[in-house]
């Protein structure tokens, strides 16, 4: 099953343990998971100030520029090109994970997900002088957070910039 994604299951307790494999996945000219170089991505230039220094000279940086966006039907089109599974699966099977994750989340759990990545939760809260101070209502933000498997991120290495 050369460039396709596919799930293995075995039944645990009557329940169904689905573990996802990822393999290579090609969606038109990308290549995912490979050392292959990718299509451009374009950037912009953007003039930004220092915030904690308003005197400072003003520098510039590049911003990635959005070429488009892929809608979860046209995800599911790909992928049941190069799966087993129909659109309608592989769109159950992503609002599954949409439901299943916050909650594991939720529970404390890092939620990995092979080498696509892995989920956790970051916290925002407010510095005490001493342990004994700390209590949950300090925690005044919690941010998921996602770390990139090391497929991931070796598409990421390849990933060539030109000016838009």
């Amino acid at each position: 099953m050369e460039g396709k994604p596919y799930y293995t299951g075995m039944p645990i307790g009557g329940m169904l343990a689905v573990k996802f494999q990822w393999r290579a996945l090609s969606i038109g000219k990308i290549n995912y998971f490979t050392k292959e170089k990718l299509m451009s991505v374009k950037f912009n230039i953007i003039e930004r100030g220092n915030p904690s220094n308003p005197e400072a000279p003003k520098k510039f940086y590049p911003s990635i520029r959005s070429s488009g966006r892929l809608t979860l039907r046209e995800l599911a089109t790909v992928a049941a090109d190069r799966s087993t599974l129909t659109e309608t699966d592989f769109i159950a099977a992503v609002e599954s994970f949409l439901a299943i994750i916050p909650k594991e989340l939720a529970k404390g759990n890092i939620v990995e997900l092979g080498d696509f990545g892995s989920f956790w939760l970051k916290t925002s809260s407010e510095g005490v002088e001493s342990a004994d101070e700390v209590r949950a209502d300090q925690i005044s933000t919690v941010l998921p957070r996602f770390i990139p498997g090391m497929e991931f991120k070796r598409v990421l290495d390849t990933i060539q910039f030109s000016k838009s």
